[in-house]
C-alpha cells in the first residue's frame, strides 16, 4: 500500500532528484525507495558486523557445538 509523502529539499538536492528520477524506474518515487533501501541494508550490515566484532568465537563455537552433537548421534 502506498503512501503520500511530502518533503523539502534544497534546490540542488531536488534537480538532483529530478535527474535520476528520470531516468529511473518509478520516478522520484521508486529513486527514493531505492535510496530508502540501500540504507536499510548498509544498516544492517554494519549492525551484523557489530555482533561479529561483539562475538568473535561464534563461529569457532558454532561448528564445535555441531561437531559435538553429530558425534553423540
Amino acid at each position: 500500500m502506498s503512501e503520500r509523502l511530502t518533503v523539502s529539499f534544497d534546490s540542488r538536492i531536488a534537480a538532483r532528484v529530478r535527474a535520476c528520477a528520470a531516468t529511473t524506474r518509478g520516478g522520484a518515487s521508486g529513486y527514493l525507495a531505492r535510496l530508502v533501501a540501500d540504507d536499510q541494508l548498509r544498516e544492517a550490515g554494519e549492525s551484523m558486523a557489530r555482533w561479529y566484532a561483539a562475538n568473535p568465537t561464534f563461529l569457532e563455537d558454532a561448528v564445535s557445538e555441531r561437531e559435538a552433537a553429530e558425534g553423540s548421534a
